[in-house]
């Protein structure tokens, strides 16, 4: 079953040198559990046919000329802009790979009180909320020690969803019972991912 249809869609800039038609034609279909990898060089569209299935082009340079793009049944180039804010970011998104410095952690030597310390040591999890490629990239609880080498995750900065998260419960969760949750948890998530999650990617 296909829950996202993108029918001939013709996506165009109106510039002062002429018209730049940089989606002309696109044709696909995502069904539930797939992933759609688009590739292609610089400039022949993929990031535009993403921002078209969003209605996110700029309205004072471009339009979607022509073209269905059905998400669930409903064509999205008919809805409003207030029922599309209503379906972005709850029911499809788009994540730029840009945002992403998976590389950029730092270990840090901080000095807490003995009762912090021991909170942040007894609470082992944390949470990747977003997919970034690979098997040791995906959604789901992880363990801070096995991961990062170190004890706790401390944010410096104004979080962003690709931050690590880590989980602190109350009551607290013995380590055992932690690690039964990481099982269920990612279990539950696989399955989910099989039977109705779909992606669309774009490369560079």
């Amino acid at each position: 079953m296909s829950i996202l249809q993108v029918e001939d869609l013709h996506t165009s800039f109106f510039t002062q040198d002429g018209v730049v038609r940089a989606v002309d034609g696109v044709s696909f279909e995502v069904d539930v559990g797939e992933t759609l990898a688009v590739v292609g060089e610089s400039g022949c569209g993929k990031s535009v046919t993403a921002l078209s299935i969003l209605r996110l082009i700029q309205a004072e340079t471009g339009r979607i000329v022509s073209g269905a793009i059905r998400f669930e049944g409903r064509d999205l180039t008919r809805l409003s802009e207030k029922q599309m804010r209503e379906i972005r970011g709850h029911e499809i998104s788009m994540i730029d790979a840009n945002a992403y410095r998976g590389n950029a952690y730092r270990i840090i030597h901080a000095k807490v009180d003995e009762s912090l310390a021991r909170r942040v040591r007894e609470n082992l999890l944390w949470v990747r909320t977003v997919d970034t490629g690979g098997w040791d990239g995906r959604v789901g609880l992880y363990l801070i020690r096995t991961t990062f080498g170190v004890d706790g995750i401390l944010v410096t900065k104004a979080t962003y969803r690709t931050h690590p998260i880590q989980l602190f419960f109350d009551p607290p969760l013995s380590e055992a019972d932690q690690a039964l949750l990481l099982r269920y948890f990612n279990a539950v998530l696989e399955h989910f991912r099989a039977t109705s999650d779909s992606e669309f990617m774009t490369t560079y």
